[in-house]
């Protein structure tokens, strides 16, 4: 327990907070994509008349962009 220098930092001003905040922050906005993809990855398995229409639009899309 001795001192620390004036320039050493701690707590929230800390670089390894900051790294942590921005790989939590990333994991969030990952963690998201994923859960608001999950319905309509259901409704695709399950529904066959919503895979034709995806299908469908997927084929038109790629023909779109040659």
């Amino acid at each position: 327990m001795g001192m620390q220098s004036p320039r050493e930092q701690r707590g929230a001003s800390s670089s390894e907070h900051h790294y942590m905040m921005c790989v939590l922050n990333n994991a969030i906005n990952i963690l998201s994509i994923v859960n608001a993809t999950i319905p309509f990855f259901v409704f695709l398995l399950c529904n066959e008349q919503f895979r034709h229409m995806t299908v469908m639009f997927l084929k038109v899309s790629i023909v779109a962009h040659l």
